[in-house]
């Protein structure tokens, strides 16, 4: 079986000893939101939101290597899509193992989530999410 990189794709770096690589698309999408970002007084808030969104896609995508790796099956690369992510294993999957590999990516969002919530409760913050806030984020 060929493992070669995954076709429009360019090396970014190695996480948990993994290459991780990241689509022309994905490119395309993070120099859009630098160019946006730019347009904005809080592009701080937009980076941290932006790094913290690419950092929750790639611990989802950790997660389903990491238990690979439980089940002795390499992952061959991470790669990273503006819809998300993709680990890609070495080889096909027996129906228990691909059960565990499937689940962790959610259960390490919900430890993400968790995560943050105990953040927002340690240091009592509030938030406030309104409907309006959902269709008008800018508040305007």
């Amino acid at each position: 079986m060929d493992h070669g990189a995954t076709a429009g794709t360019v090396r970014a770096f190695r996480f948990l000893g993994v290459p991780v690589r990241l689509h022309f698309t994905f490119v395309l999408l993070l120099l859009f939101l630098v160019v946006t970002a730019l347009g904005y007084d809080s592009t701080a808030v937009f980076a941290t939101f932006v790094l913290g969104l690419f950092a929750s896609v790639l611990l989802h995508e950790a997660a389903h290597a990491g238990v690979g790796a439980w089940f002795k099956i390499r992952t061959v690369e991470i790669v990273m899509f503006p819809i998300g992510g993709l680990s890609r294993l070495e080889r096909r999957l027996r129906p228990v193992a691909e059960v565990w590999i499937c689940l962790a990516g959610p259960v390490a969002n919900l430890l993400v989530a968790a995560g943050v919530f105990c953040y927002v409760i340690a240091t009592k913050q509030t938030i406030s999410v309104q409907p309006s806030d959902l269709l008008h984020p800018s508040g305007g």
